[in-house]
């Protein structure tokens, strides 16, 4: 049920994660003077990363989406039950779309990069933090996981992107 998977997420992220330190450092790079940016989080589970980055960023305006949406979010952190491969937003919504970890759950990879890509205004970025398949075995895994061949990800995202950057490496705090 709701409450079974959502028990599985986790309510706070390590501000030392690198993978918090990468979204924040791309939050940092669209957010200048006094422009509000728009930050949304897609398969955002509890919202640990938008809350991290909330408490940073306070001007910002936040949106997770996710299948499983929970009430314990910020009140001015928007909320919309969706999916990679149907983000609820107009065209052009968000200066920065962001998913972490979550695209291994997509069924149609291009899909999900696509919707993405779509929801981002012009001169906006994407940010897809996921499992390189050069670390597979690595971590124990579920069957269902994907792993990502960065390369083969970067020329997916390079379809709907003008520049893209692949960093490998990124570490992540114990879950």
């Amino acid at each position: 049920g709701r409450s079974e998977i959502l028990d599985e997420y986790w309510d706070e992220i390590d501000l030392n994660d690198e993978r918090y330190i990468e979204v924040k450092r791309l939050v940092s790079m669209i957010t200048t003077g006094n422009e509000i940016a728009h930050i949304a989080d897609i398969g955002c589970g509890r919202g640990r990363y938008l809350k991290g980055l909330k408490k940073e960023f306070s001007r910002c305006r936040f949106t997770g989406v996710d299948p499983y949406v929970s009430d314990q979010f910020d009140a001015e952190i928007v909320l919309k039950r969706g999916i990679l491969t149907c983000i609820p937003f107009k065209d052009s919504s968000f200066d920065l779309t962001y998913t972490c970890e979550a695209l291994e759950h997509a069924i149609d990879i291009e899909a999900a990069i696509r919707e993405m890509a779509r929801v981002t205004k012009i001169g906006g970025l994407i940010c897809v933090i996921d499992k390189n398949a050069e670390y597979l075995g690595t971590l124990k895994i579920g069957e269902w996981e994907q792993w990502f061949n960065k390369d083969e990800l970067a020329k997916i995202i390079e379809k709907y992107c003008d520049d893209v950057e692949v960093k490998a490496g990124i570490a992540h705090s114990e879950d």
